[in-house]
């Protein structure tokens, strides 16, 4: 609440501005949704929202998909306020955890994941859900999820992600996961890996998010969803069967190296892309779909530069009864290279 009150906001406005600055730039953010998952009332929300606008947080603007409409956006100005409110604290806490013990660290680690899963476990009661369990932790940094007799796969971020490799894993494991440093909280349930990474106005302070690796079952298909955008993803697909993947919120540095599809693949983009590659097999076919214009494009032995407006390209005798995978870009792209091999 001081901290709120340092920077001229209330702690209503405050909590406010953590949900828009956590949810990332894609999809927009509209006061309605806004007013859901705060819940505050449109009224109360339009009050947050006119503070916000005021002290430069915010800026409204009109949708241009939907000109009724009013979208929310964070700007980023603000942030070297966010930062330096936060920092001494944030350093202060960073000297006392240095004080304990790798033991002492792994108990206090231990404490409080199994106090949020308790709760996690408390609210699904109250909402009448089955909980999300936490995948079997093997220390800090590792986890795994064992495949029971799970048929396929979904994986899924809510939070964005960063510095990670995907890649075909065993057989008898659904998902195994290790990390350069704390991992990310994971859930797990059925056929569902969730991957929550920490976003909120604390984690602007922390320091470049630390490599990670997470090895998918091979034996099942998967789908992956990715909710607020990806920066240095590398897909390493060639033994994995891919049925879907979606990403939201933008990518920088994503790499897809695919395997040969069974069916068609649907793999759509939303929020632009910077330095897309994608590698398929020499025998496998493409249909890519980029809207808002594309840069330093290399389509297998085609260079095209520039390419204004809308991009569309198909390697050449595409058959759409026949497996292929289907690529949709929305929001432009910079840096693009499909190949072969």
């Amino acid at each position: 609440q001081l901290i709120a009150e340092h920077l001229n906001l209330n702690p209503t406005d405050h909590k406010v501005l953590d949900f828009m600055q956590s949810s990332g730039p894609e999809p927009p953010m509209t006061a309605g949704r806004l007013a859901e998952i705060s819940g505050l009332s449109s009224g109360a929300i339009t009050g947050v929202l006119d503070r916000l606008e005021k002290g430069r947080f915010i800026r409204r603007e009109r949708d241009p998909k939907d000109r009724r409409s009013v979208i929310i956006r964070f700007l980023p100005d603000r942030i070297p306020d966010l930062e330096s409110a936060f920092a001494p604290i944030g350093e202060a806490n960073a000297r006392l955890w240095a004080e304990y013990s790798p033991s002492e660290q792994a108990l206090i680690y231990d404490y409080f994941q199994r106090t949020f899963e308790l709760v996690d476990r408390e609210v699904a009661r109250l909402k009448g859900t089955a909980p999300v369990s936490p995948a079997k932790a093997i220390s800090e940094s590792d986890w795994v999820a064992p495949r029971g007799d799970t048929q396929r796969g979904t994986l899924d971020f809510t939070n964005g992600m960063s510095r990670l490799l995907l890649t075909s894993g065993s057989d008898t494991e659904l998902a195994r996961a290790s990390f350069d440093g704390e991992a990310p909280k994971l859930e797990h349930r059925e056929e569902l890996i969730r991957v929550r990474y920490p976003r909120s106005l604390l984690a602007l302070l922390k320091s470049k998010p630390k490599r990670g690796e997470i090895r998918l079952c091979r034996a099942v298909p998967w789908q992956l969803q990715v909710n607020g955008g990806a920066t240095e993803l590398e897909c390493a697909f060639r033994e994995l069967q891919l049925e879907h993947f979606k990403l939201r919120g933008g990518a920088q540095r994503l790499t897809l190296d695919l395997g040969v599809p069974a069916a068609r693949v649907p793999i759509e983009i939303q929020g632009g892309a910077q330095q897309l590659s994608v590698v398929r097999p020499a025998s496998s076919a493409i249909r890519l779909r980029v809207d808002g214009g594309a840069t330093k494009v290399e389509l297998d032995t085609l260079k095209l530069g520039a390419v204004g407006g809308e991009l569309q390209w198909a390697t050449p005798g595409l058959n759409e009864t026949q497996p292929f995978y289907d690529i949709h870009v929305h929001g432009g792209c910079v840096g693009l290279a499909l190949s072969s091999s």
